[in-house]
């Protein structure tokens, strides 16, 4: 099994990150044991739920800002041994069956790769490559001369030039 870290930055709207969680465990009240689910608190005034159990909760010290975060979620996965990595924004909300989806994807098989998944069109006796190409551009049909009035002498920009 892969294991998986989600992490979700929080900075201030404690309300926001608590649906966020509250979607993520909402099918799984139990974490399963190889998936971590971290809030990474940037303002350091996050308290986690006491529903959200298997939900551990980092403070940074300082504002790391969403790609910072995404930085430290990566340094952590990498020294936890975490396979997957998911950064989720504090405001998402996600739907129903996310997480065992999330889950059941990252642990299925993957498909060996000696076969391709589509074979390629062979050319018919006769064709020419690229002849499709070619009749295809030669109908379309360009606008010509006149096609467009012309511009009336009095007409108005729709712009005054001022720009704010």
């Amino acid at each position: 099994m892969l294991r998986t870290l989600l992490a979700i930055p929080a900075y201030g709207s404690p309300e926001l990150a608590d649906a966020v969680v509250r979607d993520l465990v909402r099918d799984i009240p139990l974490l399963p044991p190889d998936v971590r689910l971290v809030v990474v608190d940037n303002a350091g005034d996050y308290v986690l739920p006491g529903w959200a159990r298997g939900v551990e909760l980092v403070r940074t010290g300082e504002n790391l800002r969403w790609i910072g975060t995404a930085s430290w979620a990566f340094d952590a996965a990498r020294a936890a041994g975490d396979e997957v990595v998911v950064l989720l924004d504090n405001d998402t909300r996600l739907s129903r069956g996310f997480l065992p989806a999330l889950v059941g994807a990252a642990h299925r098989p993957r498909r060996p790769l000696g076969r391709p998944l589509a074979r390629p069109r062979r050319a018919r006796a006769g064709s020419v490559p690229g002849a499709r190409h070619r009749q295809r551009h030669r109908l379309v049909r360009r606008p010509g001369p006149g096609a467009f009035p012309a511009r009336r002498a009095d007409a108005r920009p729709l712009s005054t030039g001022n720009w704010c």
